[in-house]
């Protein structure tokens, strides 16, 4: 199992060009499916299009955003 440490090295490897992007991996199990649509609840699709939209620099400023728009709802 790959840890966040490694994910992260292999990520910055990449970005600076010493390693190839590795190959997109299929997803071909109902499990792993369901798992990845477990993600995109309405409150995450908000969070990603805040994040998308706002940009905000750190994890405050994201966690003040969205407590902005729950106020407004």
């Amino acid at each position: 199992m790959r840890t966040l440490h490694n994910l992260r090295d292999e990520m910055l490897a990449v970005a600076q060009g010493t390693r190839p992007v590795p190959p997109v991996q299929p997803v071909t199990d109902g499990e792993s499916v369901s798992g990845l649509l477990g993600l995109l609840t309405p409150a995450n699709r908000a969070l990603m299009h805040l994040i998308a939209t706002e940009r905000p620099e750190t994890v405050s400023r994201l966690a003040q955003l969205a407590s902005d728009v729950q106020s407004k709802t």
